[in-house]
């Protein structure tokens, strides 16, 4: 049986959102929201983990931040919420590692667009969550069953896949699809500015650790 869903009209009333996915799909949902937001505002780069490889590191600086902190301890913790207290908003922060903590996302609510990615899985009536078809099977189908989707759409899983649509729950467990091959468009290329970039931030990390 074959589910027909409502497409993602990318508008939302509520600014948090994670992407079950990797690195890539969270840059992509981040990217298509800036679009949304006509690119207004600050944009904010937060990064938990230091796992991250070289040639993803170079995807995220293609992206143009005004602010870039790397969390060390909790001291980078306050710094970050004096950034964003201070800021004229709307924001867009791309959070990549470990979950967000609560009171950054209580405190930092209105006119603030978190997207995120890695650590536990938020509670989905907060959040705007993407499931993008690159994500394993297990989780697509797992989260699913954890937060009551419908059998019909467990069922429809493997299609949606197959047709690369990623499946958006929202806070009030409605489900919509998104292409997820069209959010590819418009990547711009690397320049020798960027990849400097890049380079510097690893030279800055070696000599911090």
């Amino acid at each position: 049986m074959s589910v027909h869903l409502e497409a993602t009209d990318w508008t939302f009333e509520k600014g948090r959102h994670f992407v079950i996915g990797d690195m890539n799909d969270a840059l992509r949902i981040y990217t298509r929201i800036q679009q949304e937001l006509l690119f207004r505002g600050r944009r904010v780069l937060v990064l938990v983990t230091s796992d991250i490889p070289s040639s993803k590191k170079i995807l995220l600086f293609q992206e143009s931040w005004d602010f870039i902190l790397q969390i060390r301890s909790n001291v980078d913790y306050s710094l970050l919420a004096a950034y964003l207290n201070a800021s004229p908003k709307p924001l867009t922060i791309l959070w990549l590692g470990t979950e967000v903590p609560q009171v950054l996302l209580q405190k930092f609510d209105v006119g603030c667009h978190w997207i995120c990615s890695s650590g536990s899985v938020p509670v989905a009536r907060l959040f705007n969550t993407f499931v993008s078809p690159n994500a394993s099977v297990f989780k697509y189908k797992d989260w699913f069953l954890v937060n009551g989707g419908s059998h019909a759409i467990l069922e429809s899983v493997d299609e949606f896949r197959l047709k690369n649509a990623g499946l958006l729950v929202c806070p009030d467990q409605s489900v919509k699809w998104y292409d997820s091959a069209s959010l590819e468009a418009g990547r711009k290329g690397i320049s020798v500015k960027e990849i400097q970039e890049v380079l510097k931030w690893c030279v800055d990390s070696l000599e911090d650790s």
